[in-house]
């Protein structure tokens, strides 16, 4: 059974849900479903990127939610899983060091969750191999 474990909402009302199976969704306060995030298996939480749809083309840059990567206790990289082709193994610490905040808003009355945004060129040192990854 995938139930919730802990909950956290941001100054916009959007709430991020941590489930037992490891999973981590967001639902956005203008919104009536849940966007899966990503899941934590041992220390990595694990993401998928398709890069037509989750590609910040301006700043060549993939998003995650500020608050996933901010306060991250039970998980020390992200691994991104970039269109099925590519993965990656990054540290959370990379991340805050090098990702740039954006917040984007959507209309007056809703708004799209404070993100921290990683380019390429840096996602790109972290690039491991699929075949010897033993799932993390």
């Amino acid at each position: 059974m995938n139930t919730p474990i802990a909950y956290m909402e941001d100054k916009q009302g959007n709430r991020l849900i941590r489930y037992s199976s490891g999973q981590i969704r967001l639902q956005l306060l203008s919104e009536k479903f849940e966007r899966l995030l990503g899941v934590v298996v041992n220390d990595v939480l694990n993401v998928v990127r398709d890069s037509s749809k989750h590609l910040h083309r301006k700043t060549n840059s993939y998003g995650f939610n500020y608050h996933l990567i901010y306060k991250a206790r039970s998980y020390k990289y992200v691994q991104i899983d970039e269109d099925g082709i590519n993965l990656y193994k990054i540290p959370i610490d990379t991340i805050m060091q090098y990702g740039k905040i954006l917040h984007f808003k959507d209309t007056d009355n809703s708004s799209f969750e404070l993100q921290i945004f990683l380019s390429r060129g840096i996602i790109n040192n972290y690039k491991i191999n699929k075949t010897e990854n033993n799932g993390n």
